[in-house]
């Protein structure tokens, strides 16, 4: 009886639609037969039983040949003859158990290493393992690849598209998390995915080097007296916090930096090339922590701002270039901290005293040492 029933029209009362590379696979099918044989399908059939004009039943997470290999056991109870991670996968999910069981024993029969790599990749592969590999590989160009490979492959397993666009979208985590170091041919990345980037740089990991990476790769020049530095312009204040050069070439992402400022100060971040006197990069600083602090006892408090600035595009510096890095806020002149004794350490330490108190103008700098590992 169920053989002449399977894929027909015939006392039908349920479709079963199957989303897949953008089309929708359409099963016709029997709630009778359905709920009998998976409680999963009995649960989805109560949900929709109030509906007055009951539609289609959207099945998402499946491909289409595996649903009709599903149709197949729940109709005439005839078994895949090849063993896939979707159909394994869904057999669990709609608590088919006896198939399940059934083709873990053909897969045993026949295991060997491939078999078992592509059963694994399909079954255990998720997403948070994925972001996870992107933290912690430094390696960009091979991450992205595999990145966007997996994505095409979830795309086809949840029945996306594969478009540029939409694989884009479904590895968006784990675009905020991928350092994009020293993109030089963009034209070997997907445009849907360059965009995709632009927005999400602000949200994506910090990197911060090992301790021991600038002693390798840095030498630093630092500016020596703050207050001899400090420009004054006409409505504009640009001071400069450091200067630095590298022995090789590295790309710098963030800063953090305090300065004694009025409440509500905006400004910018440069970054001049000095052999050329030429402005390389410049971004608007919105992002103060203030607070007050009394440098004694009988001054006034003073309002002080901290900010740990991402920049909003990776900025690679070459190696043998002085680089030097200003704050320029506008309004009232802010102020760097004075210093009677001067001190020249690294980066880490560079501050200048007052009345007694240590005050770091450039807390620190987040580097990638070797930008060598380039995607294209």
């Amino acid at each position: 009886m169920s053989s002449d029933l399977i894929m027909s029209d015939h006392m039908s009362d349920v479709v079963l639609k199957v989303p897949h590379g953008g089309y929708s696979w359409r099963f016709s099918a029997h709630s009778a037969i359905l709920a009998a044989r998976s409680h999963t399908f009995r649960e989805m059939l109560e949900e929709r039983a109030d509906d007055p004009v009951p539609s289609a039943m959207t099945v998402i997470g499946i491909q289409p040949d595996t649903m009709l290999q599903l149709l197949k056991y729940l109709y005439l109870n005839e078994y895949p003859t090849e063993v896939t991670a979707d159909i394994l996968k869904n057999s669990e999910k709609f608590g088919l158990n006896h198939l399940k069981d059934h083709l873990e024993e053909i897969a045993l029969q026949n295991l060997t290493i491939a078999q078992a790599c592509y059963l694994l990749e399909g079954l255990e592969i998720q997403q948070y393992l994925i972001k996870d590999c992107v933290v912690k590989d430094a390696y960009e160009a091979i991450v992205f690849g595999g990145v966007w490979r997996w994505g095409r492959r979830y795309c086809s397993q949840i029945n996306r598209p594969l478009k540029d666009e939409i694989v884009a979208e479904i590895i968006m985590d784990m675009l905020c998390c991928i350092r994009r170091s020293s993109i030089r041919e963009k034209d070997t990345i997907p445009e849907a995915a360059f965009n995709k980037f632009n927005g999400c740089l602000p949200k994506r990991c910090r990197y911060k080097t090992p301790e021991d990476a600038l002693d390798y790769c840095n030498s630093w020049q630092t500016s020596g007296s703050w207050e001899l530095l400090t420009e004054s312009l006409p409505e504009e204040c640009k001071s400069l916090c450091l200067q630095m050069s590298f022995d090789k070439s590295v790309m710098l992402i963030g800063i953090t930096f305090e300065i004694c400022a009025p409440c509500g100060t905006k400004g910018y971040l440069l970054v001049y090339r000095e052999l050329d006197r030429k402005e390389v990069f410049r971004q608007e600083i919105n992002c103060f922590q203030g607070s007050y602090r009394k440098l004694s006892r009988m001054s006034d408090p003073e309002h002080w701002m901290k900010a740990e600035v991402l920049l909003s595009e990776p900025l690679i510096l070459s190696s043998g270039e002085i680089y030097s890095i200003y704050l320029k806020t506008a309004g009232k002149p802010c102020c760097l901290p004075s210093s009677s004794l001067p001190k020249k350490k690294r980066i880490g330490s560079v501050f200048a005293t007052a009345h007694g108190q240590k005050v770091k103008a450039v807390q620190e700098l987040y580097l990638i040492p070797d930008v060598r590992a380039t995607w294209g």
